[in-house]
């Protein structure tokens, strides 16, 4: 099957509008997380380019904010719970403004589907929680939602993981690892497949995880 080449995002688009504006009023937060990056290998070092998806674990309210100040130069949109989407009319309209996507955990939602699905076809970067909320600092299981994501935009999936700082002596610390191609041999995954791959992604999101308190224990 012939490589399909990815569309990259419009960099003026007036449709992003408040998105944009967002994220220049939020640039001071780029000193307030004061956010240690650290790449697994010379290949996640390089910028992300087209649409993506980022899988991250999820043990605090701040991580989307983390995420949007690590990657700065990319407009990132989240998957985002339904129950956060419609408590307040208000609230939701303003998160779906600043890149929020609803969706409903309980049941297949083919539409939140298809809006999450055009994201990333459209150039964006889509960052999702694949454990499903917020859960506590182990990376046991993931759903296999975002590798479905993956197969249907045809974009790679980013490995990460997320330190929240504990203390006024450390930082918040983003692990970024390799993207990972579910298409790199060409073809179209099989549905059998699917849990293997999600695994696979879990696997890449524990080693940024191994990298991390490695290079903890370096600094002390």
């Amino acid at each position: 099957m012939k490589e399909q080449k990815r569309k990259k995002a419009k960099l003026f688009n007036l449709k992003m509008f408040p998105l944009d504006i967002a994220k220049i009023l939020c640039t001071p937060t780029l000193l307030f997380f004061r956010i240690k990056k650290i790449y697994t290998s010379d290949t996640a070092k390089k910028k992300l380019r087209g649409g993506m998806l980022i899988a991250a674990n999820h043990t605090c309210i701040m991580d989307p904010l983390i995420l949007c100040a690590c990657f700065w130069y990319r407009r990132i949109f989240y998957l985002t719970a339904e129950a956060v989407m419609d408590r307040k009319k208000l609230r939701g309209f303003l998160l779906k403004k600043l890149g929020c996507v609803r969706i409903n955990r309980d049941i297949c939602d083919i539409e939140s589907i298809r809006s999450a699905t055009d994201v990333v076809k459209n150039g964006h970067v889509l960052a999702l929680f694949p454990q499903g909320g917020i859960k506590e600092d182990n990376i046991e299981s993931i759903k296999s939602g975002i590798i479905l994501l993956a197969m249907q935009s045809r974009v790679p999936i980013v490995p990460c993981y997320i330190h929240n700082k504990s203390g006024f002596g450390d930082r918040n610390c983003v692990v970024i690892g390799d993207p990972i191609d579910i298409f790199e041999n060409g073809t179209f995954p099989a549905m059998k497949e699917i849990n293997n791959l999600a695994q696979t992604v879990m696997e890449k999101m524990t080693e940024c995880k191994a990298i991390y308190e490695e290079s903890k224990e370096k600094r002390k």
